[in-house]
């Protein structure tokens, strides 16, 4: 393979980070560091590392982050499960590793670089696009036929995923029942990723709405199945994700011409994996028989569940800013006001899309009580209070908008996506939303056609009225830190 510009070489050469060597900016084999808690800052935070550099949106001191710039690829990276190699901080565009000859000796990938991560570990791109009319993937020592590819790069070099940064699931707090959880990177950095409650031994993530809002649930979250033929008899959850102790149990019931269904949340034990043809509730009837369990041929497992935990047994948690400033982060907060940035859990694995960081479309940010959200306005980014979206109209012309929403407030021109890891919607304009229209009906551009539009379960939508000035609105930068 050649090796045009050899990276390991270039940092080890002329990258000199404090007292760490070569194989610890590499990761090396990783080792235990959980206990260098103590050189994190602020757990709520992110932080830069030797080699890691935290890329965050928001406003001055209120901050998310989005994910790290790795100093030796020059790339953003976001830490996933690797195979045999643990916790990485990887390219985050994803591709396959192919190859242009029957030997399996000349190697492409199928994604734009100049880093690209594949199944074998990560890839440095050369050159531009070519098609190949015949490709081959390596299976174990085999070479094998594949499809044409219209598009691939050439490999200039592959690296191994142990010269990635490597990182491990670390609890920030100590002597406390809820802890912030992260990643804590072995070259210093730290990415804040969830709650973990210790006294029940589960990652949890607040609830918002029902009987249990501001507590902290197990992520582990599943729909009730029966093996009693009522529906209400020996409740058994399917569980996708590694078995946990406790588990989140969502039961929704629709009854006839509701748009909404009520929906029950409890907390419960798993217990006996059990093979079983169980019969699922569906709107208010209980019927249809759904074979599952832990026999073979078996999808996921299937666990009877105890009776739902008491509310007084679960940790506290509230939504709340973290900073009483202009704009504040929202984030989630302790009832002895520890701070924590929310996120998604579980990590990301390869080659699953299933991602730690929260997109900045799921960010919000706290305006004199008001919430907003990231938004691209004419190229820049600024913090916006929507309460309706645009693309629907008035008339069979598509030429009065209508935007629907939840009240009169803020509305978007169509929104249009960045695409990169921001993930934030990029609008043209923003508008004041006018009074509730009295008509119902609807019109959608579609590929240039305007056609009704309709659904049963619709928002209000509302009149739009004149242009607001973008400078109305906190202006958001993103930044390293």
């Amino acid at each position: 393979m050649r090796n045009e510009r050899r990276v390991t070489g270039i940092v080890c050469a002329a990258l000199t980070v404090g007292s760490l060597g070569c194989a610890d900016l590499f990761g090396g084999s990783g080792g235990d560091y959980g206990d260098g808690g103590a050189d994190i800052v602020d757990p709520g935070q992110s932080q830069s590392g030797a080699r890691l550099v935290a890329r965050t949106l928001g406003h001055g001191a209120a901050r998310h982050v989005l994910d790290f710039l790795d100093r030796v690829t020059d790339q953003t990276c976001t830490f996933r499960e690797t195979p045999e190699h643990g916790l990485r901080c990887v390219p985050e565009v994803d591709g396959d590793l192919v190859y242009g000859d029957a030997g399996c000796t000349t190697a492409y990938v199928t994604a734009a670089g100049p880093f690209v991560t594949v199944r074998e570990g990560v890839v440095q791109v050369e050159g531009s696009a070519r098609s190949l009319v015949q490709s081959w993937t390596r299976v174990g020592d085999t070479c094998v036929s594949g499809a044409p590819r219209t598009e691939a790069f050439r490999v200039a070099e592959l690296l191994p995923f142990d010269t990635m940064v490597h990182g491990i699931v670390h609890q920030a707090d100590a002597d406390v029942r809820l802890t912030r959880v992260g990643i804590l990177a072995q070259d210093g950095a730290w990415q804040p990723s969830g709650w973990f409650d210790r006294e029940l031994g589960f990652h949890c993530a607040v609830e918002s709405s029902g009987d249990l809002a501001g507590k902290c649930l197990p992520s582990t979250r599943v729909s009730l199945d029966w093996t009693g033929g009522d529906c209400r008899t020996r409740p058994v959850a399917t569980v996708t994700a590694p078995r946990t102790a406790w588990v989140t149990v969502y039961r929704s019931r629709r009854t006839v011409g509701a748009c909404t269904p009520t929906t029950e949340v409890s907390v419960r034990a798993l217990g006996e994996e059990i093979e079983v043809a169980r019969p699922n509730e569906t709107s208010a009837t209980c019927s249809g028989l759904i074979t599952g369990g832990a026999g073979p041929g078996a999808a996921d497992p299937t666990w009877l569940v105890g009776e739902p935990l008491s509310a007084l047994a679960l940790a506290d948690l509230a939504y709340g800013p973290s900073h009483d400033d202009t704009i504040g982060l929202i984030g989630l907060r302790t009832p002895d006001g520890r701070f924590g940035a929310p996120a998604i859990w579980p990590l990301r694995s390869l080659p699953q899309a299933l991602t730690l960081w929260t997109p900045a479309t799921n960010t919000r940010f706290d305006v004199g009580g008001e919430t907003c959200q990231p938004v691209s306005v004419a190229g820049v980014l600024r913090c916006v209070p929507i309460t309706a979206t645009g693309g629907y109209y008035a008339d069979e012309t598509c030429t009065v908008p209508a935007p629907l929403g939840s009240d009169a407030g803020v509305a978007t021109s169509p929104a249009t996506w960045s695409g990169d890891a921001s993930d934030v919607p990029a609008v043209d304009q923003v508008f004041a939303v006018g009074p509730q229209r009295a008509s119902s009906a609807l019109f959608s551009d579609f590929q240039g056609t305007c056609v009704p539009f309709s659904h049963p379960c619709l928002p209000p939508s509302f009149e739009q009225g004149e242009p607001l000035d973008p400078a109305l609105f906190p202006e958001l930068s993103i930044e390293l830190r």
